[in-house]
């Protein structure tokens, strides 16, 4: 999956808790997000500092007014939508990737840091395993692979045939 297909995918997908992110999903959201609110705060460092080298005119105050309207703006789509609502549910869906439920997830979010940071370290090595080959619990594979074994019923033949007498 390419940058803007994940993108695409995971702002499609929207507020969706159901279903699995692979990979690179993720991650390329993540990357879209840091550079996303990068570009966001160069913006608004360079509309605060031409306002303040030019404070006391009309153009400072407009210019000062632009960055507290782009804070704004900011905060509301950056923040809150792109990183809070899109970039929780990609996450839980990369947890049911790997097959792990979506609560696990919160509960590392919320009592992570009084572990010393460990959930973070735990979040971090969940999103960058492989997850899950063809079906599990949480939906289909994103990558289409298909599963070759079916480990619901590895060792059920077996069973059958030690506990059968053979006939003679």
């Amino acid at each position: 999956m390419e940058f803007r297909e994940a993108v695409d995918a995971v702002k499609s997908k929207g507020a969706t808790l159901k279903g699995r992110a692979c990979r690179s999903e993720y991650w390329w959201y993540q990357l879209y997000i840091l550079l996303f609110g990068l570009l966001l705060s160069f913006i608004g460092g360079i509309l605060v500092t031409v306002g303040l080298i030019t404070a006391g005119s009309v153009m400072g105050t407009i210019l000062l007014c632009l960055a507290g309207l782009l804070g704004i703006y900011a905060f509301i789509y950056y923040f809150i939508y792109l990183y809070l609502i899109l970039g929780i549910c990609v996450a839980v869906r990369r947890f049911h990737d790997v097959g792990i439920n979506g609560w696990v997830y919160l509960l590392l979010v919320l009592f992570g840091n009084c572990l010393g940071g460990l959930g973070n370290l735990a979040i971090l090595i969940i999103c960058v395993i492989e997850g899950t080959r063809g079906r599990n619990q949480f939906g289909e594979d994103p990558l289409g692979n298909q599963n070759t074994t079916d480990f619901t019923t590895v060792g059920q033949n077996n069973a059958d045939t030690i506990l059968q007498p053979e006939n003679k």
